[in-house]
Formats: C-alpha cells, structure tokens, sequence
C-alpha cells in the first residue's frame, strides 16, 4: 500500500459499548531480517508496560477517549514469514464519530507516537530493556518447567525459526539496546 487503508467491521465478538480498534503494519520475520527480531520482541513488552511512555502519551492523547491505560497496547509475534506488527485500542462510545477517532489515533501513532520512539533517546530507558530481558528470562524457565512444556514451547521456535535461535535466544535478547529497538521502529 503506498498510503494507510481503513476496514471497519462490527465483530460479533465485541460488545456494542466500545469499540476495538486494531492497526496493523509489516514487521520482521525470520527469514528476511532475523536480527530485528529480538528488538521487535524487547519493544513489545515495553510498550504494554502499564508505566510505559507509550501508553501514558497514547491514553492522554485528548482525540479518541479511550476506555482505560488497559486498553491499549501493541505487539510482535515472530514468526518465519508474514510477521506482523500491531497497536490496538478500545474505545468508548463506538456511536460517537469511530471512524474519525480510529484515524485520529492512526495519525497519532504514525506522525507523533511511533517517531517519538524513533527518535526521542530515553524513550525506552535502559533499566526498563533489562526488566524485560529479565521477565523473558523467567517466563522461558516456567515455560519449560517440564518435559511436556519444554517440548511445546521448542515447537513453536522449531516451526517458527530454528533451533538455534530457540537455544541462542536469552543471549540475543540480552544484547538488545535501546539504539536496536529504535532502528527496528524506524525500519518497520
């Protein structure tokens, strides 16, 4: 697409009291661009971070009225092709004005959000990279807490990526910097 493109659809699943709003973006796989992996994966879990400055600018953006800090987010699901990238919201009164409020956040997120964290130096700060390696680090060891676990968890990497990257992993993730998660934002 050489510009954004707009769908609305009303989802059976959603309750007619707010409104889910999804945006989507091509992100890096593992066969095209292995290495914005990791830092895909370290900005995922910064974003949804409830102190995060992501979601403390996004919630106080006055155009949308979100329904909480809660309701917004983002992520990053590895995979081997087709990755993708995500920013979702839930907004209140689905009835007043949606598809203009669904673009004003779409504009946020592309001309005032996503080159914030582009750009701005302490926009992930150090010590919140090291508590995600961290948490990462021990939900893969309650992940593999047994056989069975461990064997599910290595399939998903296995059909996802390699062996090698499942094992080399932790390491990776460790080296990611602040300077990784940025240019992995300003290439995708």
């Amino acid at each position: 697409f050489d510009s954004p493109q707009f769908y609305y659809f009303k989802s059976p699943g959603v309750s007619d009291s707010y409104a889910s709003v999804n945006v989507y973006f091509r992100g890096p796989d593992t066969v095209s661009d292995l290495e914005s992996t990791y830092g895909a994966d370290v900005w995922s879990s910064l974003i949804n971070d409830l102190n995060s400055t992501f979601i403390r600018n996004v919630f106080n953006y006055p155009s949308v009225d979100f329904l909480s800090e809660n309701s917004i987010g983002g992520g990053y699901l590895t995979k081997p092709d087709s990755s993708y990238i995500t920013f979702y919201a839930g907004l209140k009164n689905p009835d007043k004005q949606l598809a203009r409020r669904t673009v004003n956040f779409t504009e946020f997120l592309l001309y005032t959000e996503i080159p914030l964290m582009a750009g701005q130096k302490d926009y992930f700060p150090s010590r919140q990279i090291d508590s995600v390696c961290k948490s990462v680090e021990n939900q893969r060891i309650i992940s593999t807490d047994t056989t069975e676990d461990f064997f599910n968890e290595f399939r998903f990497w296995w059909a996802n990526t390699s062996p090698g990257y499942y094992f080399d992993y932790q390491k990776n993730l460790e080296s990611v910097t602040q300077s990784d998660i940025q240019a992995f934002v300003k290439k995708y």
